[in-house]
C-alpha cells in the first residue's frame, strides 16, 4: 500500500514538474494531441534539468517551484489529454505493451527499498547500484 502512495505522489510531481512545462513550450506547435503528450515529458525533463542546474548554481532550489505555475497558467484552457486511438482499435497492441511493461518493471520495481539487512538490489541494476554506491563511499 506504501508503494502505492509513492507511485501516486511520483506520478503527480511528475505530471506537474515535467509535463505541464514540456507542454506549454510546445503547445502552439501544429501536433496531434499525442504527438504533443509524448513529446511533453523528455521536452520538461530537459527544462527541468536546466533550471535545477542554473537554480542550484545559485544556491536557489525553491524557484523550481515556479514551473508547475508557469506551466497551468499557460496551458490552462488547452489541457486536453489525448485518447490513443491505436489502444482502442487493437487489444492485441494493448495487451502486448501491457505485458512488455510489465515485464520490464519487474526486474527493477524492488531495487532500492529497504530491507531487515539494508537496502536490496537485484536483477540486472543490482551490480550497477552497488558499484556507484562504493563509488560514492570510497
Amino acid at each position: 500500500m506504501e508503494q502505492l502512495k509513492l507511485l501516486t505522489i511520483f506520478l503527480g510531481f511528475s505530471f506537474l514538474l515535467f509535463y505541464l512545462p514540456g507542454l506549454a513550450l510546445i503547445r502552439k506547435m501544429d501536433l496531434s494531441p499525442e504527438s504533443k503528450f509524448i513529446l511533453a515529458w523528455p521536452i520538461g525533463m530537459c527544462i527541468f534539468t536546466l533550471f535545477s542546474f542554473i537554480l542550484g548554481y545559485f544556491n536557489f532550489y525553491w524557484g523550481l517551484l515556479v514551473l508547475p505555475f508557469l506551466g497551468l497558467l499557460s496551458v490552462r484552457q488547452n489541457l486536453n489529454l489525448p485518447r490513443f486511438s491505436w489502444i482502442a482499435k487493437s487489444k492485441v497492441t494493448l495487451l502486448l505493451v501491457c505485458l512488455g511493461s510489465l515485464t520490464w518493471l519487474s526486474t527493477t520495481v524492488k531495487n532500492g527499498l529497504i530491507y531487515d539487512y539494508g537496502i536490496g538490489f537485484w536483477g540486472a541494476q543490482g551490480h550497477e547500484a552497488l558499484w556507484h554506491l562504493s563509488l560514492i563511499e570510497s
